[in-house]
């Protein structure tokens, strides 16, 4: 912890559990996405075996993930076995996809309408489907080879997402669909979209141009490591303008004390010869002199200089409305998130040390490290739907700003993973991994804090909660694992 930090740890005392209702559960599905008003949820099977109709997955992920490179497309690109829309423990099938984009899942307020990017036997395409069956591809395939969900509006009529045009040099665009005016590819100079106003009126993506090359390049740069022998870690120095040639170090993990040089060669791998180049971790303890010597040696190894060091996949943040000119938020930045119903989105930037978290409300601009100031640096901010309430997350723990206060989260909550309701005054997490199930609950303006929704059906495993709008319904389930626990809170806030 860092002098003049303000310990946030605390010993948490619950009053007793709340009496929540267990609606329904089940132990064998994974929810993919739940809609606010938490009566509708997207939902596919467990299974232990790839399943037989996933022709062509593994040729999609490969094709793919040079294309993004910031995302783990391997992770991303999931088998959905007998997909269903389940309300009140009952489930609708939805037949025809094998595999998704797992983040791509998006069902409109009240589950009417669901979005996805999903397909079989190698197609990948962005879907929109009605509650009564209508079942619409949202990209022509003669406009687009693969296409996926990014954002829903709330009432299901406006989409954001990517496609990927034809052609051998084609990459990612980004697109806005409406149910009246169909399909509009995103302006120059936006890129990819990340958000989506809950009025289906503000787009917020990230900004810039790629070619393949580059994408490559950036995609090489951030996935080698070391390969076998970065059993513990390992990541890139360097790697050459054509994309051929890289250089890096690994930490076997184990007893091994050293960081180790590794060199790698398109179409012959890694080599052995760079091993010898090696630093004590002891040595690098205070200094960061000895650190940049053995850095600057395994690049010269290499036969690279300082200009490989540098990515070329440089990306900003915009928000847009149609029929209005893209309002810059940053040069250079990543997408973090938005607000769904308030002017308030945020971004990270690279300061050459470290990713830094900004937002800008309206006009306005704000380091999320001078925002939890008693937490910095902060590494993680989310906020309710109506931006009244700021969830931060940083190296001194995690708190949540509200109506001018500060209100620190005691451990072991799992604050990395927050639910909060539209309106920020209720905010529910999981207990910290193997601590028990139950969920706890703050109510923020009372400063109150019980415990509820305990979900027997994920007892030892890694929770995530789901809250609705309202507050009313709360879903406990299972991060990496199947099952989940449906609970009335006994809480409804008006819309």
């Amino acid at each position: 912890m860092k002098p003049g930090a303000i310990a946030l740890a605390m010993t948490l005392t619950l009053p007793a559990v709340n009496a929540a209702t267990l609606l329904y559960q089940s132990e064998h599905r994974h929810v993919m996405a739940q809609s606010a008003d938490g009566a509708y949820r997207l939902t596919h099977w467990e299974t232990s075996d790839p399943p037989p109709d996933t022709a062509g997955l593994s040729t999609l992920v490969e094709t793919l993930a040079p294309l993004f490179p910031d995302r783990d497309t391997g992770k991303r690109l999931i088998a959905i076995p007998r997909l269903a829309l389940e309300h009140n423990g009952k489930e609708v099938p939805l037949a025809g996809l094998a595999y998704a984009d797992a983040l791509s899942a998006k069902l409109s307020r009240d589950g009417s309408v669901m979005v996805i990017g999903a397909g079989a036997n190698g197609s990948l395409d962005a879907w929109r489907w009605t509650r009564h069956g209508r079942k619409q591809r949202l990209l022509p395939e003669t406009l687009a080879r693969f296409s996926s969900v990014t954002a829903l509006s709330a009432d299901g009529k406006v989409v954001t997402g990517w496609y990927l045009p034809h052609g051998a040099d084609a990459v990612p665009r980004g697109y806005l669909w409406r149910a009246d005016t169909g399909f509009q590819a995103l302006p120059a100079p936006l890129a990819l979209p990340a958000g989506l106003s809950a009025d289906g009126r503000t787009v917020f993506a990230a900004t810039g141009t790629a070619n393949r090359l580059g994408l490559l390049r950036q995609h090489r740069l951030v996935t080698l490591n070391g390969g076998n022998d970065a059993t513990f870690y390992g990541e890139a120095f360097a790697i050459s303008q054509d994309a051929t040639r890289a250089a890096g170090y690994f930490h076997g993990g184990g007893e091994s004390n050293y960081y180790r040089g590794w060199v790698w060669q398109a179409g012959q791998g890694y080599f052995n010869y760079a091993k010898a180049i090696h630093l004590s971790v002891d040595a690098t303890n205070g200094s960061d002199a000895a650190w940049q010597n053995f850095r600057d040696d395994i690049i010269h190894l290499a036969g690279l200089n300082k200009l490989d060091t540098e990515s070329s996949f440089v990306t900003g943040t915009a928000l847009w409305s149609p029929g209005q000119p893209p309002r810059i938020l940053a040069s250079e930045g990543r997408p973090h998130w938005q607000a769904r119903e308030a002017d308030l989105a945020a971004w990270t930037e690279w300061d050459g040390q470290r990713r830094q978290v900004k937002l800008a409300r309206g006009n306005e601009k704000q380091d999320a490290d001078a925002l939890g100031h008693a937490i910095a640096p902060v590494w993680n901010v989310t906020a309710s739907a109506n931006g009244e309430t700021v969830l931060l997350n940083g190296e001194s723990g995690s708190l949540v700003r509200r109506k001018e206060r500060d209100i620190p989260l005691p451990k072991p909550l799992d604050s990395s993973n927050p639910t909060l309701s539209r309106s920020g005054r209720y905010l529910a997490l999981p207990q910290a991994a193997g601590e028990a199930n139950d969920v706890t609950w703050k109510d923020l303006d009372s400063d109150t804090t019980t415990s509820m929704g305990y979900c027997a059906l994920l007892r030892g495993v890694r929770a995530s909660v789901v809250l609705s709008d309202d507050a009313a319904t709360l879903t406990v389930l299972g991060r990496e694992s199947p099952g989940y626990c449906v609970f009335r809170t006994g809480i409804k806030e008006k819309s």
